[in-house]
């Protein structure tokens, strides 16, 4: 369960930065 969580919250800020990133850029 704490690895689902792990996971799931990397992957959210991952998304997160690039979505940023992209904004940043474009």
């Amino acid at each position: 369960m704490f690895v689902f969580v792990f996971v799931f919250v990397f992957v959210f800020v991952f998304v997160f930065v690039f979505v940023f990133v992209f904004v940043f850029v474009f």
